[in-house]
């Protein structure tokens, strides 16, 4: 059985132009059978596997390796940042009260031998320092601001009163927004003195007190 080798058409044994497309047969053509032409295919295919199976025995031979990394990472306990200072007792309840505004005098004065309370004095000192020039700072804006927007008299049945102008209504509330941020910080330096800390407070660090 032979086929037209310009449209595929099949041909009759004994044709000699394609009824068709009228194209010369050659005697010689003739269909090649379906297993040759797998041949390239396989033969293409057999490379590919080759590598795959190739690869795997790669992943095999890593996956031991990997799983005694993975258990010595796992085993390994995690250093904390701040190691827990050996303290005395009551020497945390002092430390605490460094957090608490002026109440700082009381370590000072009491465990000024201790060098885990003095170091969490100085860090309550950094803050009630901070804190106390925001709140000047935030008295002179306040005041500067009521002179140019005077406050307006307003008047009640019983009584009268001074109601502040927008811009020093809008001012306070942004300061007073602001002074959360020391709260924080006297809460977090209070849990780090309880736990056993010595941990500087965020964004005070850079403060010395010391020299």
């Amino acid at each position: 059985m032979t086929f037209c080798r310009n449209c595929g058409q099949q041909l009759s044994d004994d044709a000699v132009f394609c009824a068709a497309c009228g194209t010369p047969v050659n005697t010689d053509q003739k269909a090649q059978p379906e297993q040759p032409q797998a041949q390239p295919e396989q033969s293409q295919a057999q490379p590919e596997q080759a590598q795959q199976e190739q690869q795997t025995q790669q992943t095999q031979a890593q996956q031991p390796y990997q799983q005694q990394y993975r258990q010595q990472y796992q085993q390994r306990p995690a250093a904390p940042a701040y190691p827990v200072t050996p303290t005395e007792k009551g020497e945390k309840g002092f430390a605490l009260l460094s957090y608490l505004g002026i109440l700082l005098l009381v370590p000072l004065l009491v465990k000024d031998k201790s060098e885990y309370c003095m170091f969490h004095v100085y860090e309550g000192a950094k803050l009630c320092a901070c804190a106390t020039v925001y709140s000047i700072f935030t008295s002179i804006i306040l005041t500067i601001v009521g002179a140019i927007f005077p406050p307006h008299l307003k008047y009640t049945y019983y009584s009268s009163y001074l109601e502040p102008s927008i811009p020093h209504i809008i001012l306070s509330v942004i300061f007073g927004i602001g002074s959360i941020f020391f709260i924080v910080l006297a809460i977090l330096g209070i849990i780090s003195a309880v736990k056993g800390y010595k941990k500087p407070l965020p964004l005070l660090d850079q403060i010395n007190l010391r020299h």
